[in-house]
């Protein structure tokens, strides 16, 4: 394959992704004319899911959504973070609570409170040290340390990378130095147990679903080594309430690089489809963890303040339904002015 088949193969997989920060998916209803809506999720057909779901029939679906029954009052809720933007892109502020209405599976549910700028952040920086981003560990470890940098003395940081496996590095901390230290040490290791690592939080943080978790991601997306799946991944995740800020790290020519040297040089390994499916998976992936939380995915080079964006956002309260273990049930914010788009998260699913 020649240079210039190389590039328009770039463009194909990878060039949208250039997109990304500009890209609010999560608009409000083209036929409302009297309130806006968030986008609930809906996970991708199993026919695109990625290579790893096949190996895991048992994951492959969720049960169906099941009649909604309301908790009773102190037995369970769900704190969805809402951000909420207008037509040029600019935070609305000043929400009442009237202003706001959720949907469960289309019914609407009880708010038991709205909430603004949250006195303390639970951060999560989930960082990339697989051996894709070999040649981007100095951009990561510059970023994680610059949101670090942004936070206000009571939020609480957790440090965790992922290689071969998931490692916790710091743990919940207000130590500054402790923390930036931990992120100066960062060292790139075997394997991308992505999924893994995600699974992890999700498993670490059972409260989230009344204290939500602001999940900071450096990473490409690809996975290579994870014993959890695509779909379990991601269906753990629905299980809290996380919002996920996604930092694209963009490896594609680095991983082709050798499919551009002459044919004689060229290693034995993945074919340059296996590759390209590879990142078209991970792409897909990123954009499906930024999506069901209400989130945002940026280029490291996005000029942003996570923990500001973090604190504009609308902390509404719900009533959890009482269902089923791993049903699924769809979300939906309204805010009764037409106009506006809306980041939330897009689904629950019952532990």
């Amino acid at each position: 394959m020649d240079r210039a088949s190389i590039s328009l193969l770039l463009i194909a997989v990878c060039g949208c992704i250039s997109a990304f920060p500009q890209d609010l998916r999560n608009v409000g209803s083209p036929k409302a004319t009297t309130y806006s809506e968030s986008k609930p999720y809906t996970p991708r057909p199993d026919d695109k899911n990625a290579k790893k779901d096949k190996k895991d029939k048992k994951q492959k679906t969720l049960p169906e959504t099941k009649e909604i029954a309301v908790v009773p009052p102190g037995e369970g809720t769900l704190t969805i973070p809402v951000k909420v933007y207008d037509k040029g892109g600019h935070p609305v502020v000043g929400l009442e609570d009237r202003d706001l209405r959720v949907y469960l599976d289309d019914k609407e549910v009880e708010i038991t409170s709205v909430r603004t700028k949250p006195e303390a952040l639970d951060v999560v920086l989930l960082l990339d040290v697989s051996p894709s981003g070999i040649k981007h560990l100095k951009t990561i470890k510059s970023l994680a340390s610059q949101i670090v940098g942004q936070l206000q003395p009571q939020d609480k940081v957790t440090v965790v990378t992922f290689g071969a496996g998931a490692k916790i590095r710091v743990d919940r901390s207000l130590d500054r130095t402790l923390i930036l230290k931990a992120i100066q040490k960062l060292e790139m290791s075997d394997g991308t147990a992505f999924y893994d690592a995600l699974s992890k939080i999700a498993e670490q943080r059972p409260d989230s679903r009344s204290n939500p978790v602001t999940l900071v991601v450096i990473s490409d997306g690809v996975d290579t080594t994870s014993k959890s799946s695509y779909a379990g991944s991601l269906s753990a995740l629905e299980k809290g309430s996380f919002v996920s800020y996604v930092f694209f790290l963009d490896t594609f020519a680095e991983a082709t690089e050798q499919f551009r040297q002459p044919p004689q040089f060229v290693p034995h390994g993945s074919s340059l489809k296996e590759i390209t499916e590879d990142y078209r998976e991970a792409r897909n992936y990123l954009d499906d963890l930024w999506d069901l939380s209400g989130g945002r995915v940026y280029l490291p080079s996005t000029d942003v303040n996570v923990p500001d964006e973090v604190r504009g956002r609308y902390y509404v309260t719900i009533r959890l339904p009482l269902g089923e273990s791993g049903a699924r049930h769809s979300i939906r914010v309204r805010v009764t002015h037409p106009g506006l788009q809306i980041l939330a998260k897009g689904s629950f699913v019952n532990p």
